[in-house]
């Protein structure tokens, strides 16, 4: 038996693949989901648990519940056992445990629970993602450009103005990252307008612009 202790996730990884059958023991447990159970469960490898905290409430047919008490060591053993003389059910119950993860803890599925769960407990409206991509990626086709015509001094300044990107411009872009990767929409009046005023809380105030010279149409300065 070889102990190797805490490994790169490149090593772990090597180990799962060769691996026919996983115990990933918990006891006591302060009730943390663990990753490195996941990643078992997602490899398809059957795998045993200790049968607490929030392993008990994986199906049966996707882990092996191990009860902690006295005879624990023998149930294992046991258990161990009848997956090496039947390596059809060993299967069966990694396919079940594959199943389960892809189903069950996808990022998209575990952001839109968080999100449910907030909308509950502040009483938003039901939220359900309708949006197939990102606020970021949904570019529309860009208008011809005008042809160019003359400007005075003004007009530069103001164009000039447009096209250096405003201080608030990063927050405003991190934020609708966000909301639109839980799947909150253009329609929600609910949210937005609560996220608007968060931003002019922490976003300092834009200076002010000098004023700018006019300059009239016959092109000459005025004073």
């Amino acid at each position: 038996m070889s102990i190797t202790g805490y490994v790169p996730r490149a090593d772990f990884e090597a180990y799962v693949a060769a691996a026919d059958v996983c115990v990933n023991l918990r006891h006591p447990t302060a009730g943390e989901t663990s990753a490195s159970l996941l990643r078992l469960l997602g490899a398809g490898r059957p795998t045993l648990v200790s049968r607490t905290g929030a392993f008990a409430e994986l199906p049966p047919h996707v882990a092996i519940q191990i009860d902690t008490d006295a005879h624990e060591g023998d149930l294992m053993l046991a258990v161990l056992r009848l997956l090496a003389e039947q390596p059809a059910l060993a299967a069966a119950i990694g396919d079940h445990a594959r199943a389960y993860v892809a189903e069950q803890h996808s990022l998209d599925g575990a952001a839109l629970g968080y999100v449910r769960f907030l909308a509950r407990l502040y009483g938003w409206p039901a939220v359900q993602r309708i949006r197939s991509a990102p606020l970021w990626e949904l570019t529309s086709a860009a208008p011809a450009a005008p042809p160019a015509q003359p400007v005075g001094i003004t007009e530069r300044r103001r164009r000039s103005a447009a096209a250096d990107p405003s201080p608030a411009l990063p927050l405003v872009a991190d934020v609708a990252r966000a909301l639109a990767e839980v799947g909150i929409t253009d329609g929600d009046r609910l949210v937005l307008p609560r996220v608007a005023r968060y931003i002019a809380e922490v976003q300092p105030a834009t200076p002010a612009a000098p004023a700018a010279e006019t300059m009239p149409e016959d092109g000459t300065t005025q004073t």
